[in-house]
C-alpha cells in the first residue's frame, strides 16, 4: 500500500506547510480507505490567512 498524499496549504496564492505538526485524514466514506491528509491549521495559519483575505479586498 502507498502512502496517502499529503496536500500543503493553499494561503495568498502560494502553496506551503502548515506551521503545526498536526495532520487531518481524508477518508472515503465509501470505503472507509484513506485517501490523502491534509494539515490541522494553527492559530498561525489561520492568521496568516485572514491577512491575506484582507489584503486581497
Amino acid at each position: 500500500m502507498t502512502a496517502p498524499v499529503q496536500h500543503p496549504m493553499y494561503i495568498d496564492g502560494q502553496f506551503e506547510p502548515g506551521r503545526g505538526d498536526a495532520w487531518i485524514d481524508v477518508i472515503n466514506p465509501a470505503t472507509e480507505a484513506l485517501i490523502s491528509r491534509i494539515p490541522d491549521g494553527s492559530a498561525e495559519d489561520a492568521r496568516r490567512a485572514i491577512l491575506a483575505a484582507e489584503r486581497a479586498q
